[in-house]
């Protein structure tokens, strides 16, 4: 039989994980000197004396995965949010299992299309996305061409 209280308290306290983490990710991103385009990002959280050590300590990791995924480094914090919003509801509509999969391939598919986004753009592959660089130059590009592998990546 199902315990109709406890799922709701389990769900509350999972959307509410999630949306923390979801906003310490987006801050991290957001505050990020090597990500964003602002020189001036780190100076500016780290007059949050609470919130900057947590950010701080995350931006190290987040700044690794940047490296390995690039501008799709923005999907995370999205679809933690999304998650969130989908516990409140009573049809959970997918297990996590499911939820994790689909995070990792929404993530390499943004990266291999940004990826070819740049090269379509500049004519150039951009340095910090290494599966979108490795996707493109070595799988889409020798084998479809330029615009034929930024329509394939989509």
């Amino acid at each position: 039989m199902l315990n109709y209280r406890y799922t709701t308290a389990k769900r509350v306290v999972f959307s509410i994980i999630f949306l923390t983490m979801s906003f310490v990710l987006f801050i991290a991103v957001i505050f990020h000197p090597k990500i964003s385009s602002n020189n001036n990002a780190d100076i500016q959280i780290v007059h949050i004396p609470v919130i900057s050590a947590i950010i701080l300590g995350t931006q190290s990791f987040i700044y690794q995965v940047f490296l390995a995924i690039g501008p799709a480094i923005h999907i995370p914090y999205i679809i933690l949010f999304m998650w969130a919003i989908i516990l409140g509801d009573n049809r959970y509509p997918f297990s996590f299992i499911q939820g994790f999969i689909g995070l990792l391939l929404s993530l390499t598919s943004f990266s291999v299309a940004s990826q070819a986004y740049c090269l379509f753009w500049d004519g150039n592959l951009s340095a910090g996305n290494s599966i979108g660089y490795r996707v493109v130059s070595e799988i889409l590009v020798p084998h479809f061409g330029v615009l034929p592998s930024l329509i394939a990546s989509f």
